[in-house]
């Protein structure tokens, strides 16, 4: 697992899962999610230097209760997300529509 990092900081994890790329990235929502647009973003920089161009997934796991994770390929954050710098330097933005969603824990079934 290679961490990230920007500006000296973790921003998330590039690993292989069975022989696919996968960077993951731990957000807690109140703080990282962009309610406006409903999205979370990569820092741009970080999306073109390691990962665009790559098959993969990008998965966005939720520290909070329902630990939800979310999770796109990065064809979809190519060809749906959009720039922009809303004060967290130039980001990467997919909106959660966009994404597939699971539960960390699924609930159990009556």
């Amino acid at each position: 697992m290679k961490p990230l990092l920007y500006k000296n900081k973790t921003i998330g994890f590039l690993y292989k899962r069975e022989g696919e790329l996968i960077f993951e990235k731990r957000v807690i929502p109140k703080k990282h999610k962009v309610r406006k647009f409903n999205a979370y973003g990569i820092q741009e920089n970080v999306f073109q230097n390691e990962l665009a161009g790559n098959k993969g997934r990008i998965e966005i796991k939720e520290k909070n209760k329902t630990g939800r994770i979310l999770t796109a390929s990065i064809s979809t954050w190519t060809d749906k997300g959009f720039v922009r710098n809303l004060g967290s330097g130039i980001q990467r933005f997919l909106s959660i529509d966009a994404m597939e969603i699971s539960c960390k824990d699924q609930p159990k079934l009556l």
